[in-house]
């Protein structure tokens, strides 16, 4: 835990990270807390999330290099405040009713593309409903799960 927090710590103080600025204390002392935990990230190739299982924490590091999170979960932050949040003197983004649609529209085709992704790569498996039909049912178990506790927004 002591690698990913000092990693994420480092991330966090790059441009183009959802993370506001921590030490690297601060955030192995967040991490601890949660069972899961969300860090953006960057090291190079195409691959766009790790996982660490760390006992009771799971760690899911996002590679904020890769093209999903600069051309789909950043411009989303940002609409939402958490991107730019962090950086003084930034005020919160006010879309236009076009620009609100056209962010809605980014998030259908990204989302879209996200589980169209995950589909192909199980596809490239010889007998993917054996090997990832659980997978599947506990994954959206899992998600119905989440949503249900998730705060209204």
């Amino acid at each position: 835990m002591d690698e990913v927090a000092h990693e994420a710590a480092e991330a966090a103080s790059d441009e183009g990270t959802a993370a506001p600025p921590a030490s690297a204390s601060e955030i192995k002392e967040r991490l601890k807390q949660l069972p899961f935990s969300i860090v953006d990230m960057q090291w190079p190739g195409k691959e766009f999330v790790q996982i660490e299982h760390l006992g009771t924490n799971t760690i899911v590091k996002l590679n904020n290099k890769h093209p999903f999170f600069t051309r789909i979960y950043a411009p989303v932050l940002k609409a939402a405040g958490v991107l730019d949040g962090k950086k003084e003197g930034v005020e919160a983004l006010q879309p236009t009713p076009e620009e609100f649609k056209q962010m809605a529209r980014l998030l259908h085709v990204g989302l879209d593309l996200l589980i169209l992704a995950y589909a192909k790569a199980e596809s490239m498996d010889t007998d993917p409903e054996e090997k990832y039909g659980d997978l599947r049912s506990h994954w959206g178990m899992f998600l119905y799960n989440m949503i249900q506790k998730m705060p209204a927004a």
